[in-house]
């Protein structure tokens, strides 16, 4: 096995280990913020997500602009589309009636949570399903794309990203130094070994940030499920994987 490959293995795994720990002792979910939200009408965890997208604006940026980020924008990314509001739509749902989101299930799952491990089922299912409807959802994307060839605001207003990204971040430490000042940050907790949640967004955005920067991948889980339905899919179902891979416009 290659040297440099079992590197990146690394980085993936303690990463993902600490990411989860972090989230654990927390109960840091993004889908349970907006369920409170939502359902219950209480806006509290917003907070912290509000912290953890500043934090992570200002110190990507200054990661890019002192050259660790020479890929920018990441070339994953795509120019938006309504499907991104459909499916979001539909994977927020989802993610609320579950109790939580890609990486919440999974910390969930793993301090015993039976219908966590339903839904981590469930979005491993899913993810088989979807690429049954892949064709037909792709064309649909590409006859709706707008803004063709940019995908990030800065890109969309033909400004530096310093620009934009500067006044959002100073708009939003405005109002994370009022929480500061009023006490609001820091969340009564009797539970042994509890990590405020402050403290979790500040800690995830680091670690997003050393994701990026030691392999060139922005933190994250949700690939995995999809890497993972097709590996079970081609178990069982192995020639209909192969052919869904080797032609997977054949709708489009």
């Amino acid at each position: 096995m290659d040297d440099q490959y079992v590197l990146i293995v690394g980085i993936c795994f303690a990463s993902g280990l600490v990411t989860g720990v972090v989230m654990y002792l927390s109960d840091f979910c993004i889908a349970g913020m907006f369920r409170d939200l939502f359902l219950l009408g209480r806006s509290v965890m917003l907070r912290y997500l509000g912290l953890l997208v500043v934090s992570s604006m200002i110190l990507f940026e200054l990661a890019r602009q002192m050259g660790f980020l020479p890929l920018y924008p990441f070339p994953l990314l795509y120019s938006p589309t309504p499907a991104n509001l459909i499916g979001g739509f539909l994977f927020g749902t989802g993610t609320v009636l579950a109790g939580g989101c890609v990486f919440g299930t999974l910390y969930k799952m793993g301090s015993g949570s039976v219908l966590s491990a339903t839904a981590f089922i469930g979005l491993v299912a899913g993810c088989g399903i979807y690429a049954e409807i892949h064709p037909f959802w792709l064309s649909f994307v590409k006859g709706t794309t707008f803004f063709q060839g940019k995908i990030t605001i800065p890109q969309i207003l033909g400004v530096d990203p310093l620009i934009p990204i500067l006044s959002v971040s100073l708009f939003g430490l405005y109002f994370i130094r009022l929480w500061y000042k009023d006490g609001k940050l820091v969340r009564l907790s009797y539970a042994k070994g509890y990590l405020q949640p402050w403290k979790a967004a500040g800690l995830l955005s680091l670690i997003g940030l050393l994701s990026y920067v030691l392999i060139g991948m922005p933190l994250g889980v949700s690939t995995i499920y999809a890497k993972l339905s097709g590996y079970l899919g081609s178990l069982f179902f192995k020639e209909h994987i192969v052919w869904i891979i080797l032609f997977p416009y054949r709708v489009a």
